[in-house]
């Protein structure tokens, strides 16, 4: 008879769970169809506003190529400004060669006399010393 109630109080706790887990089943399903519900209602939205976008979609092509043409017209004006400033960077590095070139010989123009100085000061000391010499 014990036996009998055991059993009976374990299916009524089976009965119990299975129950509780049934109320979380229909909670979740209907959580899910809420959440689906606002997808439909988010999907019909989005498709209204595409709807919607597309009625100007012509219109705004139609600019979009006005902008492009103009931007194709910068970019052709800014190459041929790039390519005119690397023809005059050409040109004055061509330039700063050639005064690199100039500085180099003037440079050495200075040291050649910068030696002629300072070997006539020598001899203008071995001057004035044999002079003093003969006294």
């Amino acid at each position: 008879m014990v036996t009998v109630q055991q059993n009976i109080s374990i299916l009524k706790q089976r009965l119990l769970d299975r129950n509780e887990q049934l109320k979380q089943a229909n909670n979740s399903s209907q959580q899910y169809a809420d959440q689906l519900n606002q997808l439909n209602n988010q999907i019909n939205q989005l498709k209204d506003q595409i709807n919607q976008d597309n009625s100007n979609l012509q219109n705004q092509a139609a600019s979009y190529q006005n902008q492009l043409n103009a931007l194709n017209q910068q970019k052709a004006d800014v190459t041929n400004q790039l390519n005119q400033a690397n023809q005059d960077k050409a040109n004055m590095a061509q330039q700063v060669s050639d005064l690199n070139s100039k500085l180099v010989a003037a440079q050495q123009k200075t040291d050649e006399l910068s030696q002629a100085v300072t070997d006539a000061q020598q001899t203008k000391d071995l001057s004035d010393d044999a002079v003093n010499a003969t006294k």
